[in-house]
């Protein structure tokens, strides 16, 4: 082991030790003398912390390593371009290149041999552009990727303690012996031990996978890790292992190892082969023994690959089929069959994260299916006529030449698939999302995960909660209700309140309540506008260190600003010189902190002789008891006084008293209660105030008390419901949260693009309604929708068992507007049921808004999930989709705006690229059946390939969004991708131009006068009547982008096109290169085997290729959207039926079931008809006894599901 140093009395891996799972942690706590004499050993104050001078933190750094894990290290493009190279498709064709190559070469006699490799050559460099196309790809992807992991990470920001002094700081300036501050829904930064805590719980899901909070104790459980994130309660700790000595950093770096043993198909083969050649260069190199320090042991070869792992399993699963498959044959059956069901359903949930991504997967492989029949076709054709016609008409023998005529039909045939294939998809998906998700940073969206931008653009429904996002969380007390007297606005002097009432209101305003909680002073040059979170952490810079960028240290500050004085503040508060006070933490406990500041009160004196140290008890806010309490010791050691703030009904429906105006505490009767929940509460409710109230209770030393305890007994202080119970009442406050002055329009916009808005939120139901009603959520008076609280929403939803049943969710949601006094888990059963549903035709698609730590399943069971860049907990923000750096609703529209634009413009993309696929594919087997050859080369059809899929996803992908985008309805989640209008198009522009395309291939020769190709011989020199077909056909595809950019029949294509220049950009550069192509002797001959064309041919070209726009507009005119619906030629009804079964997740014996009971009425049915129309009763009875008997109570369903041999005897009921 190593020693410790010198300065420290405990060694890095000693620290690291301690942070070990298990009993042997708390053992080594124990061994070096507890936290308080490991804290000795660090150097470190328990209380003030450590110096914040840089020589001390740098020494830190050196010696206990730095709280920042090196990032696996990304791929260099070479690897990338490794990578892509592995396609199948791609290795075929580099195979197909150097085989060209080297037969041309071998075959090609005289002077044709010196240009006879050009054509294979101009193959490989295709392959080499589209391997390098792809790789770029990945490279830009992969470093928006980590730059969007940097953007992250500049947001977490820590409380420290240093020299007695709060500084926020960023994660990785932590060091060894800092002590850090926590809340409710922070994430922890490194390993450490809990020194005090007030009511703590911790999930360590993210290390342990266990879901169930750990309560976290000083003295009994203190471990505290990095990645856990805190689920309830305050407290402070001791960093003792940072960066990769934590645990959470040990499995970064096993991850890491791992990381650099995957490689594709050909380096795994590579390995192999070299390691099979040289076994001894395989073996790992011995380690050697050293006296430095030993680095953190971890057994990385006891970790499984993921391939050992899966063969593992199916050998197990294997045996167990093979034993139930002898002994229970059908047993065995079923469930193979529902277990192949299960991971065929899993494997595609996996594999198809967001709407889009599902559609894609479908389409391509569609595409795929069809590109690999076409090519199979056209080399199967190629290689039959050509053998009928040479081998069999004209009867001659094998030529050489034939091996590089069979070659070259191959080619074309692997040349179709190719071009079937839209390679480019990939590419403009990635670049419509990169584009979108830059911009979305500029509309204050923080994109985490890239899938979730389009799929906001299909949102059919936003779950939004209230306090921040429709309303400006800049909170203001404006009604009171105190000592039984109500003030219609802030509280001005305390000579309108008792002594004893002032005090017990200033110590629950003031001590109960998060000391991170103050008002300050605005920062200067901004105007006191905008909330953004990069605003916020700029409003701290003046209280914590100084980072110096060029050196990456902290220096201290040496300006230190003054603290500001009780008129300074009550100034702010009036917003005197259009300057408004700053309120950094709570803003329910900063407009608290108003009505002490109005009343002349200065808070942070309070603070300072109530330390938390001295904290007996502390419960604090949850979603759960929507309340605070803390215990603090009374004066001269008296006993001790209940402090509690939170919701109104819960905290009064604990109070047995209420202090009057003059002081003296009063039974609270049940009329009391009545009054001022009717009179005050709902009163204040009513005008989209939010109530709070106050209260206390003493626990005297004193056996006279009338309470149920007191401080002379033993008092359990985890009982929350004996210590908070008792309750004398100081008063209701009412808190104004204004709407904010954008959010009604965006509503607005929302509704008129077919999104439903629904407002959950945790308050009362009055002042839900009325917020709801502020924003336009609801109208006022309007029956038509549901406004509900949480505990009947539950009661609605959940049957005796207090299970959620579907069925009765889909009764509540459509009509479902605003869901009050709502918990976390009605938010997470709302979103359930939404999504789950089958009501609406296209499924719905749904966005959720949360800031809290109990929000983390609703975010993540969410399609998208937004959190709060300023209010929201760390574990918010690790589960969510998007983050929003205002906390504005209007970001989400403009979110919804952007989502929309990635969504259309693939859809661009895609009936661009289809029609390419379709005429190109169609014109290849068109030559092939008719002429015996496809009339465009392969290095054609590459070209075609690489400029309309790399060029097209470009330019159509980079369009930017308008407001026309939120005009319309969402498309949903089971709406195809490929609409009515996408198919039309693709039909139409794909016969123009295919009937072009013929036309020139069999008339051109006698329309133009020009001499006709000769396809059978491959050394043949290109010909103007191929050149032309080659160089229409691209020029159809340039004109028809223009036609790609409107998708729902705008008749205008032209709109809008000056602004986009990356689109005019690239058709100039597209109409430059075919120029180049054609016009330039070396290049048209030797590669493109094309041949420069006359002026009259160029015109002829660029007019068949301009008719595309007239035909455009002739396509737009045709009013598709009202023709009926046309069904999928390999979708029948039986298809889709079963798919709907097994998206319900029915079993197939239940469908069987269900079908052999219809079959039975309608048999039961016609014999009655028949025997009525007859007249034959007697004959009646005689057909009716044959039928099965009818029992009044049906057997289980699930019965015959197990026993599928009963169905020929089921009894049903008619």
């Amino acid at each position: 082991m190593a020693k410790p140093t010198h300065q420290y009395g405990l060694s890095k891996v000693q620290l690291s030790q301690i942070m070990d799972f298990g009993k042997g942690g708390l053992k080594k706590v124990e061994e070096y003398g507890g936290i308080e004499e490991i804290a000795v050993h660090l150097n470190t104050n328990l209380k003030d912390g450590l110096p914040p001078h840089e020589a001390e933190l740098e020494a830190r750094r050196r010696e206990f390593g730095r709280n920042y894990i090196e990032p696996i290290p990304p791929k260099s493009f070479l690897a990338l371009m490794f990578d892509a190279l592995q396609d199948k498709v791609l290795l075929i064709l580099l195979g197909c290149a150097i085989l060209s190559i080297i037969l041309s070469v071998g075959i090609a006699e005289g002077e044709q041999r010196e240009t006879a490799w050009v054509e294979g050559f101009a193959i490989l460099m295709a392959v080499v552009i589209v391997v390098i196309v792809t790789a770029v790809n990945d490279y830009t992807k992969e470093q928006q990727f980590r730059d969007l992991q940097k953007k992250l990470e500049s947001t977490s920001k820590y409380t420290v303690i240093r020299e007695g002094q709060r500084y926020e700081i960023g994660t990785a300036e932590i060091v060894a012996g800092d002590i850090i501050e926590f809340k409710y829904g922070n994430a922890f930064p490194c390993d450490g031990l809990l020194i005090r805590g007030n009511d703590v719980s911790v999930s360590e899901a993210a290390l342990t996978g266990e879901a169930a909070s750990i309560k976290k104790k000083p003295d009994k459980n203190p471990f505290l890790y990095a990645g856990t994130q805190v689920m309830e309660g305050t407290g402070t700790m001791l960093a003792i292992a940072v960066g990769a000595s934590s645990q959470q950093g040990k499995i970064f770096m096993l991850m890491a190892k791992q990381a650099e043993n995957d490689s594709g198909f050909i380096m795994e083969a590579f390995q192999n082969c070299w390691a099979r050649i040289h076994p001894q260069r395989g073996q790992p190199l011995e380690e050697n023994s050293s006296d430095e320090e030993t680095p953190v042991k971890t057994d990385i070869h006891m970790i499984p690959s993921r391939h050992e792992q899966e063969s593992d399993d199916e050998d197990k699963e294997e045996e167990i089929s093979f034993c139930q498959k002898i002994c229970h044959p059908q047993l065995w059956y079923r469930k193979n069959k529902e277990t192949k069901r299960k991971k065929k359903k899993q494997s595609t949930e996996k594999s198809q994260g967001s709407v889009l991504q599902k559609k894609l997967t479908k389409l391509a492989l569609q595409i795929g299916y069809f590109g690999i029949g076409a090519a199979a076709l056209s080399i199967i054709v190629s290689f039959l006529r050509f053998s009928i016609v040479e081998y069999g008409i004209s009867g001659r023998g094998g030529e050489k030449t034939d091996a590089l005529q069979f070659l070259k039909f191959f080619i074309n045939g692997i040349t179709v698939l190719v071009v079937a294939v839209p390679e480019g998809l990939p590419l403009a998906v990635t670049i419509a999302l990169a584009f979108s998700v830059k911009k979305m940073l500029n509309d204050n969206n923080l994109v985490r995960h890239l899938h979730s931008c389009e799929t906001m653009g299909n949102a059919t429904c936003i779950c939004s909660d209230k306090t921040g996002t429709l309303t400006t969380n800049r909170m203001t007390v404006v009604d009171c209700y105190i000592g039984q007297q109500r003030d219609s606005g802030e509280l001005q002097k305390t000579s309108a309140l008792s002594p004893h009432v002032l005090n017990v209101l200033q110590l629950c305003i003031a001590v109960n309540s998060g000391y991170s909680s103050i008002l300050t002073r605005p920062e200067e040059g901004r105007g006191n506008k905008g909330s953004g979170i990069i605003n916020k952490i700029k409003n701290l810079r003046k209280r914590s260190p100084k980072f110096d960028e060029e050196t990456g240290k902290l220096t201290e500050r040496e300006e230190k600003e003054e603290p500001l004085t009780i008129p300074e503040l009550q100034a702010l508060l009036r917003g005197e010189g259009g300057r408004l006070v700053e309120q950094i933490g709570n803003p329910t406990e900063c407009a608290l902190l108003g009505v002490l500041v109005n009343l002349g009160i200065d808070y942070e004196a309070i603070r300072h002789a109530n330390p938390k140290e001295g904290y007996i008890k502390q419960f604090t806010f949850n979603a759960a008891r929507k309340s605070m309490t803390t215990v603090i010791p009374l004066p001269n050691d008296s006993g001790y006084r209940v402090l509690t703030k939170g919701a109104s009904e819960i905290v009064l429906g604990k109070c047995t008293k209420i202090l009057t105006h003059d002081g003296n505490a009063v039974p609270l009767t049940e009329e009391i209660h009545e009054e001022i929940m009717k009179d005050v509460v709902t009163d204040m409710a009513s005008g989209a105030l939010r109530t709070l109230a106050l209260a206390y209770r003493d626990i005297p030393k004193s056996t006279e008390s009338t309470d149920e305890i007191t401080a002379d007994v033993d008092i359990d202080w985890e009982d929350e419901d004996t210590v908070v119970s008792g309750l004398t009442c100081i008063g209701i406050v009412g808190i104004e949260d204004p709407v904010r002055p954008e959010v009604r329009e965006s509503i607005k916009k929302c509704q008129q693009a077919g999104i439903t808005v629904r407002m959950v939120t945790g308050d009362n139901l009055q002042t839900a309604r009325s917020i709801a009603e502020k924003c336009g959520i609801i109208s006022k008076g309007d029956k038509s929708v549901c406004v509900i609280e949480g505990p009947n929403f539950r009661q609605r939803v959940r049957d005796n068992d207090g299970n959620v049943v579907q069925e009765k969710v889909d009764r509540i949601w459509p009509r479902l507007r605003v869901l009050a006094r709502s918990s976390p888990e009605d938010k997470y059963t709302l979103v359930e049921g939404i999504i789950n549903s089958r009501v609406s035709k296209h499924r719905e698609v749904v966005a959720v808004t949360g800031d809290g730590t109990n929000d983390g399943p609703a975010l993540k069971r969410a399609d998208v999930g937004f959190a709060m860049g300023i209010a929201g907990t760390d574990v918010a923000k690790e589960a969510c989709d998007i983050i929003l750096t205002d906390d504005n609703f209007a970001s989400i529209v403009k979110a919804v705006k952007w989502g929309r634009n990635v969504y259309d413009a693939i859809s661009k993309f895609l009936q661009f690229q289809l029609t390419v696929n379709v005429v190109a594919v169609t014109l290849v087997l068109i030559g092939t059946f008719s002429i015996g050859d496809t009339p465009l080369r392969a290095i054609q059809l590459l070209w075609v390939n690489l400029v309309m899929d790399t060029f097209a996803s470009l330019a159509l992908a980079t369009e930017a969004p308008t407001d026309a985008l939120l005009k319309r309805k969402p498309y949903g989640r089971n709406k195809a991708l490929i609409s009515r209008r996408m198919i039309l198009f693709i039909g139409v522009h794909s016969f123009y131009q295919l009937t072009v395309l013929v036309v020139l291939l069999f008339a051109a020769p006698s329309l133009f006068g020009i001499d006709e190709g000769d396809t059978e011989d491959f050394f043949a020199d290109p010909t103007e009547h191929y050149t032309l077909i080659f160089n229409t056909f691209v020029f159809m595809q340039i004109f028809n982008e223009f036609n790609a950019r409107r998708i729902h029949g705008e008749q205008n294509v032209f709109e809008g096109i000056h602004r986009n220049y990356i689109f005019l950009m690239i058709m100039s550069m597209q109409v430059i290169l075919q120029i180049i192509w054609i016009q330039v002797p070396v290049i048209s001959t030797q590669i493109f085997k094309a041949t420069s064309l006359p002026l009259d041919l160029w015109l002829w070209c660029i007019f068949l290729g301009s008719f595309e726009l007239v035909i455009g507009q002739i396509c737009n005119l045709i009013p598709v959207e009202k023709f009926p619906s046309i069904p999928w030629p390999w979708k029948n009804a039986e298809e889709e039926a079963q798919a709907e079964w097994e998206d319900n997740d029915f079993d197939a014996n239940r469908a069987r079931v269900l079908w052999i009971k219809s079959l039975t009425r309608l048999r039961t049915q016609i014999r009655v008809v028949n025997a009525f129309k007859a007249g034959l009763e007697a004959s009646d009875s005689l057909h009716l006894s044959h039928l099965p008997q009818f029992n009044s109570t049906p057997r289980s369903l699930r019965y015959y599901a197990d026993n599928p041999e009963k169905l020929d005897s089921i009894s049903t009921e008619v």
